[in-house]
């Protein structure tokens, strides 16, 4: 397989262009299949899991295969870039698919200032339904809805989502990624509801 230069790389980070190609799709995939260009590159090289010139290269060559496109500055992942991201990842290195993640996640935080967010409260039959979403740009970064038993815990729902939808953002995509839900539910203080059969 080709390698890469090493020059800008952490140790443990990816040196083989193939592996860099499948990160660029993984990472697109990651916050949804879209990305703006000069974000996924500084997503890489702020942790230092690839050369500059390396994930240069690579992006042009999934662009050539027609596996990311690009518009404006915005890279969308096309099916086959989508496919290579969820089959292929799992041959990434665990600690750099953690790496990647994770810088993805502290790059929306640092542009937090650039999502805008939304919270309608509305009444239902079974109680107060609190729907809160979150969009940089144009591109929809979070969206959930629940069911509160009255205004005064839809106004709290709202209050804490609006304080730092960043957090719940990350706090959200850890507990979903984490294979032991058991292990993070614990961590997180969550009861889980047990199966009464068992």
């Amino acid at each position: 397989m080709p390698q890469s230069f090493s020059e800008g790389v952490r140790a443990g980070g990816l040196r083989d262009q193939q592996e860099i190609q499948v990160l660029l799709c993984y990472l697109i995939d990651t916050v949804g299949g879209r990305l703006e260009e000069r974000l996924l590159t500084e997503c890489i090289l702020a942790n230092e899991i690839a050369n500059h010139f390396e994930t240069a290269a690579a992006l042009e060559m999934q662009i050539k295969r027609g596996n990311i496109t690009e518009e404006n500055g915005v890279l969308t992942l096309s099916d086959a870039g989508r496919e290579i991201a969820r089959v292929l990842a799992g041959n990434l290195p665990l600690t750099i698919q953690e790496r990647a993640v994770q810088s993805a996640v502290r790059l929306l935080a640092q542009h937090r200032n650039a999502a805008s967010t939304k919270v309608e409260i509305t009444p239902t039959d079974l109680g107060v339904r609190v729907t809160c979403s979150a969009d940089t740009s144009d591109q929809p970064v979070m969206s959930f809805s629940l069911v509160v038993a009255d205004n005064a815990q839809a106004e709290l729902v709202r209050d804490r989502f609006l304080q730092d939808p960043v957090l719940l953002y990350r706090t959200m995509v850890e507990v979903l990624m984490n294979p032991d839900l058991k292990k993070t539910a614990d961590m997180l203080y969550i009861p889980l509801r047990r199966n009464d059969n068992r």
